[in-house]
């Protein structure tokens, strides 16, 4: 099903609350109204009304929902509580605050209804005033606020004039008349020595004042509470004076008459000792709580940048969380400092920098070691990097902590912020930051288990070149043994861009600059394939002074590389088979049987089947005789392949089942996951089930989260399961596979999965998404001219349903046509079907009559487009399980867009597609074929069609909307 019936409602709670739950039944893939209903155990109607009826549905119904749909069932508590409060309707919309919907709702309740004192806690920054006045704007009654300022000299009882003050002057006075009027004589005589503008008759002696003070106010705030709802606010306690703190101690005492709520700012150096002594005395009375805000969390903080206007999908949004740490203040000042990101802005830099002045210099030095260091440290560290000894270390960290500067336990220091280390890092003067590395490195590099990474950085920022290359080769090895191939990547880099000229080897054990330049060569090209490529002309520079096998292996990699880049090439070819010869007389290697592979690979892509066919067997003997099952799993696979395009199914499946019986304890993981992609890539072209795919995916995906493997063919598997499930109709499963892992921006190393989630969000209805994310995937450099042709084909669907068949046509039609000059085209089938569809939209949409000349040019160019592939890609092949499917689509198309349409081509199309278990492709055909019958006068057949059609659609938004307008009559 898709989208349901939404209520009028005026903004507010209610819709609030009605909109998430309209939005948590999209992002759970539109499940329908009699699914909900079986799931959660009610009728159908009370699920149709709990979406689409002006009443609020039950606490129990709206839970039972969420649950079933996998929502946040804590934060609907939250929207039903708030829909379902009374309130006044002459108040403003309460505005938008990041995360806190536990504290919000807590400080509601106290406003609305609560006793005693609630006292709300935390750092500087982290929103106390916020959240309160969000709860006050929200809030029922009359909420009387005071506030304690940071004076240099002592003005008693600030807050409370504030609050009395504003109760005397809201509305028109008469609210306090009123309250005074019912209140014994003495009461505004009193409080007349605290608001001279009460032109109080007589006014009381000061020890009578004195002695009257907290009753007074106490039947002040009674009397005003009898006649309209009162609470009162007071800001910033921390900063209270002597008087006012004795008077809410004596008020809490006796009952204040009112709920109190207060702020107090935790860790702040200005809080005099006698006042933080009322605090901790306070906060364990009876009828006081203590709310204490914690930082916000990367997702609470990701929502507030949305809230500030910056897209909370961006890099930037990770970036400011690891700076800010969470606190809300930091965060809206970053978000609103438009600069690279590295520099502060003026107002955290005066507000960090007043937290060292006139610090001592043995706390100046511990605190320079943990900023420079950005960690936390052991003592013995701190020793070494600052010089002090064991008291002078202890009254410094001492000194810190007292400023709230630092953690400290018995093992470690740290500081208490990450913009702190920030603050002292550019605080320091030239010169002064290599000699702390410098200790750095050496405290931290003589740990059993270093972090070579860590020491590499260090040595780097002291100007140590030599110790910088050691470390860093460390490091780089360090990342690929741990399966971290992105940060193997960026290691092999810098040692390339820091390797000293003239140097011939370095690291320990040592490796030779060739040696260097192919690793990082190989290890870019896991994680970005044209960084790889750019780096190869240096590689093959290296080749003339490399040993043979090192040179073997340059020429394969890059080969290889160069191949996947720019396309077929004999150059390409040439390289790789003198690298297999080179390697071969050096005797059966693992090396040799990764060189095999690549040059396979490569003859296959060539359209050299055969000849890849016979490098595979060899790559298999080889992987045979060295007793490598991690490679064999991986060649079997491989080879299952290259049997299937030579149409020997029977021969691809025993590989496969090999493959499958290597003992994956004995595998490297990522030989597993690449293992389980062509299987699955191998079924989706043969017309597996989605539940087949899903099968073979399982076990790679499990291993890939363990080992936290985040490459290319990761997100390609993923992307394969992905497809599978949409092209079956779940698309809400798809989904949920699908964008939580492609919500960065795509990349050169993530492409494959990016391209699954234009299709997804096209098929969610989420048009501009998908147009804006495969505009994005334009930019870079896919790798081969079937992959291009796939990504226009994915473009051309988004313009397609999003009523833009003339920026589809544009989109596909130059693609398909240097790709059918260059590629192996026989995986273009579905593309020229959509090309066909654009230009038939593109004509109906301008009104073109049948015998228009550009309809018939078109058709025209497309027959040529089809006739001039390398081979029949709406062939019969054992490879392409849709082949005769796209066929019967493509003559449905090509005869709509000719002006010849016929109703058994549309029928016989969506049988073929009913086949392959396809129900979006067989609901299109059959929508196609309606929307004839109609302009025929059939609605028999247009009716039968159309029901047909709109079951099968009901995971596919813009199709199901097609259908449904197409029902009620308008073909």
């Amino acid at each position: 099903m898709s989208a349901l019936a939404r209520p009028e409602l005026a903004p507010g709670p209610h819709r609030d609350l009605v909109d998430a739950l309209h939005d948590l039944h999209h992002r759970a893939g539109w499940p329908s109204l009699r699914t909900l209903a079986r799931e959660t155990g009610v009728s159908h109607t009370t699920v149709s009304h709990a979406f689409s009826s002006p009443r609020i549905a039950s606490w129990g119904t709206l839970e039972l929902l969420v649950e079933a749909m996998d929502g946040d069932t804590a934060s609907f508590h939250d929207l039903w509580l708030a829909a379902t409060t009374p309130h006044d309707d002459t108040r403003p919309p309460t505005p938008r605050i990041a995360g806190r919907r536990p504290e919000l709702t807590a400080v509601r309740r106290h406003l609305d209804s609560g006793t005693g004192l609630l006292l709300v806690t935390g750092e500087a920054g982290i929103g106390k005033t916020r959240l309160v006045s969000t709860a006050v704007e929200s809030s029922a009654p009359v909420v009387l606020t005071g506030h304690c300022l940071p004076l240099s000299s002592e003005v008693p009882l600030l807050p409370v004039v504030d609050v009395l003050r504003q109760a005397t002057t809201h509305g028109d006075g008469g609210w306090w008349r009123d309250a005074m009027a019912s209140a014994p004589a003495y009461v505004p005589e009193v409080l007349g020595a605290l608001l001279p503008e009460l032109d109080a008759t007589r006014p009381p002696d000061d020890s009578v004042g004195r002695h009257l003070l907290t009753p007074a106010v106490g039947a002040a705030l009674t009397g005003l509470a009898a006649r309209r709802p009162t609470a009162v606010v007071l800001e910033d306690l921390h900063w209270a004076d002597a008087a006012t703190l004795d008077l809410l101690t004596q008020l809490l005492s006796r009952g204040p008459g009112v709920p109190v709520v207060g702020t107090w700012r935790t860790h702040d150096p200005t809080t005099s000792p006698s006042v933080a002594q009322w605090f901790g005395h306070v906060r364990r009375g009876a009828d006081v709580t203590v709310l204490d805000l914690r930082p916000l969390s990367a997702d609470e903080t990701a929502e507030q940048l949305l809230m500030l206007g910056l897209d909370p999908t961006s890099p930037r949004v990770a970036a400011i969380h690891a700076r800010t740490a969470g606190q809300p203040l930091f965060t809206e000042q970053l978000a609103a400092h438009r600069d690279d990101g590295t520099a502060l802005p003026r107002f955290l830099t005066d507000l960090l920098d007043q937290r060292f002045a006139a610090i001592a210099d043995d706390a100046w030095l511990v605190a320079r070691a943990l900023g420079t260091a950005d960690r936390s440290l052991p003592p013995a560290h701190l020793e070494v990097a600052t010089g002090l000894d064991g008291d002078r270390l202890v009254g410094a960290l001492r000194e810190l902590r007292r400023r709230h500067l630092v953690r400290s336990g018995v093992d470690r220091a740290q500081l208490r912020h990450p913009l702190l280390a920030e603050a002292i890092r550019r605080r320091l003067v030239p010169g002064e930051a290599a000699g702390v590395h410098r200790a750095l490195a050496l405290a931290l590099g003589a740990e059993p288990d270093a972090a070579p990474a860590e020491v590499a950085n260090h040595w780097q920022a002291a100007g140590d070149g030599r110790q910088e290359l050691t470390w860093r080769i460390r490091a780089a090895r360090a990342a690929r043994e741990r399966f971290s191939v992105h940060e193997s990547a960026r290691q092999w880099a810098r040692v390339v861009e820091a390797w000293p000229p003239g140097t011939s080897e370095a690291g320990d054990p040592p490796l030779s600059h060739a040696e260097a330049l192919i690793r990082a060569v190989e290890a870019l090209s896991m994680v970005d394939v044209v960084a790889a490529h750019d780096l190869c002309p240096r590689a093959l520079e290296a080749v003339p002074g490399a040993s043979p096998l090192v040179a073997a292996e340059i020429l394969i990699i890059v080969a290889n590389l160069q191949f996947d880049v720019r396309g077929v090439s004999d150059e390409s070819l040439d390289m790789a088979a003198r690298a297999v010869e080179i390697l071969e007389r050096a005797g059966p290697s693992l090396v040799l049987a990764d060189a095999l592979l690549r040059r396979a690979t490569m003859l296959f892509n060539a359209g050299r089947l055969d000849d890849a066919a016979r490098t595979s067997a060899r790559v298999v003997e080889v992987c045979r005789q060295i007793d490598e099952p991690s490679f064999l799993m991986l060649a079997l696979s491989r080879r299952g392949w290259y049997h299937l395009a030579l149409g020997d199914v029977e021969a691809s499946r025993r590989c496969f089942e090999e493959a499958r019986t290597v003992d994956p304890e004995r595998c490297d993981p990522y030989d597993l996951v690449e293992l389980a992609t062509n299987h699955t890539d191998l079924l989706l072209q043969t017309g597996a089930g989605a539940d087949e795919v899903v099968a073979a995916a399982a076990e790679a995906l499990q291993t890939a989260a363990e080992y936290g493997l985040d490459t290319f063919i990761v997100g390609m598997l993923i992307a394969n399961v992905g497809q599978a499930l949409r092209e079956a109709g779940r698309v809400g499963e798809a989904a949920r596979l699908v964008l939580p892992a492609s919500e960065d921006a795509p990349g050169a190393d993530r492409w494959p999965i990016h391209i699954e989630r234009v299709n997804v969000e096209s098929a969610l209805g989420n048009a501009d998404a998908a147009l804006e994310r495969a505009s994005l995937l334009k930019e870079l450099r896919v790798t081969s001219g079937a992959h291009r042709t796939y990504l226009s084909r994915c473009y051309a669907e988004a313009h397609l349903w999003a009523g833009q068949p003339g920026a589809a046509l544009a989109e596909l039609l130059p693609t398909l046509e240097r790709a059918v000059a260059r590629e192996d085209s026989m995986l273009f089938a579905l593309a020229l079907t959509t090309a066909a569809r654009a230009g038939a939209d593109e004509a109906a949409a301008g009104r073109r009559p049948v015998e228009a000349p550009e309809r018939h040019e078109l058709a025209a160019r497309l027959h040529r487009l089809h006739g001039a592939c390398s081979r029949d890609p709406f062939g019969p092949h054992p490879m392409i399980g849709h082949g005769t499917a796209a066929r019967a689509l493509w003559c449905a198309e090509i005869r709509r867009l000719e002006g010849r349409e016929s109703l058994d081509l549309w029928t016989g199309a969506a049988a073929e597609w009913d086949r392959l278990a396809r129900p979006h492709d067989a609901a299109y055909c059959r929508w196609r074929g309606a929307r004839l019958a109609l302009r025929q006068g059939d609605t028999t057949a247009a009716r039968g069609l159309l029901e047909r059609a709109a079951v099968d659609a009901r995971e596919h938004v813009p199709l199901h909307r097609a259908i449904a307008t197409t029902r009620v009559g308008h073909p």
